[in-house]
């Protein structure tokens, strides 16, 4: 499989999320399926995918500010006496940071080529996991905003794509891999925090009012 074969298909998977959403909507239970599947992809990713790369950069930092990621923001709703409508900032901050591993996840495709054995697995790696927060971000964000965060997630992939090979050494740096891991603790809670609400991710964090 060509790498703009497996390009292709990671914004696709991306572009594909709105629609999941609004199909599983409609079945029951739907919204507790994309609730608790959203965690559960996210957190797999999180685990299996980011935190690992983070961790070859940076050593177990990565770990520690994942946590710390996971632990601000509900310490900064606490602190302004506020459950919900704080976390779309959260949310865009979370999205920036894995901009940066959007890129990384592009890089890694443009070079999949080179390594004949492996394309079909990383493709299909980065597939799977943009499920997952596609999903999540168009369910916890406003419109505007969640178009927002495809459009960075999306240009990351072809920013690392088209550059490649220049981009990947910059992208191992141990302080962006610090700052990933912590964009991906705070990403973690976001979509914890929705999914353990138990109301459809759509109305927790977009819509909830101040109290």
């Amino acid at each position: 499989m060509s790498s703009t074969t497996l390009l292709l298909g990671s914004l696709l998977a991306l572009a594909l999320a709105p629609l999941l959403n609004a199909a599983l909507e409609r079945v029951p239970h739907g919204n507790t399926l994309i609730r608790w599947g959203v965690l559960l992809g996210v957190a797999g990713l999180v685990v299996g995918h980011v935190l690992p790369v983070c961790m070859a950069s940076c050593g177990n930092a990565a770990i520690a500010l994942a946590l710390v990621g996971l632990a601000i923001p509900l310490l900064a709703e606490r602190f302004a006496q506020k459950k919900a409508s704080g976390a779309v900032p959260w949310a865009l901050f979370a999205v920036a940071g894995l901009g940066l591993h959007a890129m990384m996840d592009g890089a890694a495709l443009a070079l999949s080529d080179r390594v004949p054995g492996h394309a079909l697995q990383l493709g299909l790696a980065v597939l799977l996991h943009r499920i997952p927060v596609g999903m999540g971000l168009w369910g916890v964000l406003p419109r505007p905003a969640a178009l927002v965060a495809f459009a960075i997630l999306g240009g990351g992939t072809l920013v690392g794509y088209v550059i490649g090979v220049e981009l990947a050494p910059a992208l191992d740096a141990p302080a962006l891999a610090m700052l990933q891991a912590f964009a991906a603790g705070v990403l973690l809670h976001v979509f914890a925090h929705a999914a353990l609400e138990g109301t459809s991710l759509g109305h927790v964090h977009a819509n909830a009012p101040a109290e």
